[in-house]
């Protein structure tokens, strides 16, 4: 909900910033309106300018073609077949070469497709090929059409990549062909006159006529192939087979419709603004006629100016209108500000101190922890759903009710000594620390939890906030832990690890205190025989039921561990040598009368038992204690087994 502030201040504010909004909207887009119908106006006369440019390049080539083909020199040379006529007229085909600047070859063809005089461009160079380099072009494709035309015919070909002995010439020559039959006085036909227009030059043409304006010019044959593109590497697609895909109507599928259905115009979409026009692809002079085949294929000349571009043309009127919207609102929130702030100040105290107290409340109440507030004698004032989960206790029965209910017996002074201390002192000794303690729920059961306490004052009065978690389940997987880690999986006595780690803390503690302390060996006698005979689970099964034994016959003080296998050994700290064989006789005789039960077979078997004491001198080393109580089992073993030995040797 709204502030009173916020809607005194928006009461002003918005009316004003709307209308100028409003206004500045209306003249912006106005404006790029008007921009954009420039923009169209200058493109749409640009491809005008450059659609006559290409039809009066190729009616002038057909023009060109006319006057090459009708030279007297070329007649008289048919006449007569005068070598020294050939070489005027090759001399003649070098001149209007290197006159026109545009025409990668001039050729004669005779009718068997033998080239008889050839110019090449040569990059600004022209050259008459030498005889010996003249080739035979009746492979080509369009030598049979240029074979079949009657006087006053002309062929053209498509616009595409100039083939030199089989392969696309490098680097890449667009080339257009236009060729003409010639006829002797007898009106034979000897052959025809080829001219190969740079396509470069036509496409740079229609480039140049583009420069300065904002659309990227794009030239495309009839179907949608790139001949001038955005991207080099995407034109010339039908040329090469890899670059099958790369068409306009590929890269623009709604544009493609629109500008294949028409002869010319604009259209402005998503994709950006594309000003166009159809240009026939051949010459149009009246009393001559060009093959069919070659007047179905039009070319489309594009401008194509991008939607960054197009963001752009509008770019200065949209920066300078939100320029103008932003100082007109930053002066109109001031003024609004300031009105509303003047009429709120009260008002917005009172709704701030509710908004707290309804966020605080959403987040207690959310929580899985349980956030408990008390007052400054310990009585509980806020009690959330997560309080009500762990301790047991409903909010209405914990409200003015004594924080210590939740509290095991055993700390209930230390929370009073502390409420006084902090009375006294004015600092709580728990404050900004995370606890681990014990917690009470109602059914009297104790649970662990982790808590931190905070505190703070308000009109006079001090109240304690107090966030626990329960990490019952957390403790109680630690305490699985730390069991997997220190027993034996199978029998649940100590391990080996930690018999080795208490050996030095039980021995360190009798070397101390100077009490005696005795050590058990203890060993399955042929245990591999009841493997052996009844399997390894009925041996598993021997050996737990032993450790249950030692368990229930050892003190709590005692270490009772499994060595490894069928080996026991047990610490007994506080007992001498001769109480130290008591216990251990006890244990082998209990073994003795005990049998294990497994799959209906009832199962014996005895116990071997070496001992050794500290009971005066403990300055030995752990290993020669531990060698003194193996060499006592084995003395018990190589003595008949099921007996206890003692090691009485006590020496540094």
């Amino acid at each position: 909900m709204l502030s009173f502030r916020l809607k005194r201040f928006l009461l002003f504010f918005l009316p004003l910033v709307l209308i100028t909004t409003a206004i500045s909207m209306n003249l912006y887009y106005t404006n790029v309106e008007e921009d954009q119908q420039r923009l169209q106006s200058k493109q749409l006369s640009m491809i005008t300018y450059q659609k006559e440019s290409v039809e009066q390049a190729m009616n002038a080539f057909m023009s060109e073609l006319m006057v090459l083909s009708s030279h007297h020199i070329l007649k008289v040379w048919l006449a007569t077949g005068d070598a020294n006529q050939l070489k005027v007229l090759a001399d003649e085909f070098l001149a209007f070469s290197e006159h026109k600047g545009i025409y990668d070859q001039a050729r004669l063809l005779d009718h068997n497709g033998n080239e008889v005089v050839r110019v090449n461009w040569n990059h600004g160079n022209p050259e008459m090929v030498a005889t010996a380099k003249l080739q035979n072009k009746s492979d080509r494709y369009y030598f049979d059409e240029v074979l079949s035309l009657s006087e006053g015919e002309f062929y053209l070909s498509p616009l595409d990549l100039n083939i030199e002995n089989g392969k696309v010439e490098e680097p890449l020559n667009p080339t257009i062909r236009m060729a003409t039959p010639v006829f002797d006085d007898s009106g034979n036909k000897r052959g025809f006159v080829l001219l190969n227009m740079s396509g470069a030059v036509l496409l740079k043409q229609i480039e140049h006529l583009a420069s300065g304006h904002a659309g990227k010019m794009l030239f495309i044959n009839a179907d949608g192939y790139w001949m001038k593109g955005l991207d080099a590497k995407d034109e010339w697609g039908f040329m090469f087979p890899e670059r099958s895909e790369a068409t306009f109507q590929h890269r623009f599928p709604q544009a493609a419709k629109m500008l294949m259905a028409n002869e010319g115009g604009s259209l402005l979409i998503d994709s950006g603004l594309f000003s166009y026009a159809k240009v026939a692809a051949h010459p149009i002079l009246e009393g001559h006629s060009i093959r069919a085949s070659a007047k179905v294929k039009p070319w489309w000349i594009v401008s194509f100016v991008s939607p960054e571009a197009l963001d752009m043309v509008s770019k200065v009127a949209r920066e300078r209108y939100i320029l103008f919207n932003v100082i007109f609102a930053l002066l109109f929130a001031i003024g609004s500000w300031i009105g509303a702030d003047s009429m709120n100040r009260h008002h917005l105290a009172e709704r701030q101190l509710m908004a707290s107290e309804r966020r605080f409340r959403s987040v207690t109440e959310t929580a899985k922890d349980a956030i408990i507030i008390s007052d400054c004698d310990g009585n509980v004032i806020s009690w959330n759903s997560g309080a009500a989960f762990i301790f047991g206790y409903a909010e209405a029965e914990m409200l003015e009710q004594p924080i210590t209910l939740i509290m095991p017996e055993r700390y209930r002074d230390m929370h009073t000594q502390g409420i006084e201390h902090y009375k006294q002192n004015g600092f709580p000794s728990l404050l900004d620390k995370t606890m681990e303690l014990h917690g009470l729920r109602k059914d009297g059961a104790e649970i662990d939890i982790r808590f931190s306490l905070s505190t703070w004052g308000s009109e006079g009065e001090h109240f304690y906030g107090a966030i626990i978690h329960d990490i019952t389940e957390t403790k109680k997987l630690e305490r699985q832990l730390e069991a997997m880690a220190s027993k034996d999986g199978l029998t649940g006595l100590y391990n080996r690890a930690t018999f080795d780690s208490r050996i030095i803390e039980e021995i360190s503690r009798a070397k101390r205190y100077k009490q005696p302390i005795s050590l058990m060996f203890l060993d399955i006698d042929y245990f591999k025989k009841v493997n052996d005979n009844y399997g390894h689970a009925a041996g598993d099964a021997c050996l737990v039921g032993f450790a249950d034994l030692m368990l229930k016959m050892t003190r709590t003080v005692d270490v009772v561990a499994r060595y490894g296998g069928e080996e026991f050994v047990v610490i007994l700290p506080h007992t001498d040598s001769n109480n130290a064989y008591i216990l251990a006789e006890r244990l082998r005789e209990a073994a003795e009368k005990m049998t294990t039960d497994y799959h209906d077979e009832v199962i014996s078997w005895t116990v071997s038992i070496g001992l050794a004491s500290l009971d005066h001198n403990w300055d030995v080393s752990i290993e020669s204690w531990l060698e003194r109580a193996d060499a006592a089992l084995y003395k018990a073993k190589d003595s008949g087994r099921n007996r206890v030995v003692i090691n009485q040797e006590e020496h540094a």
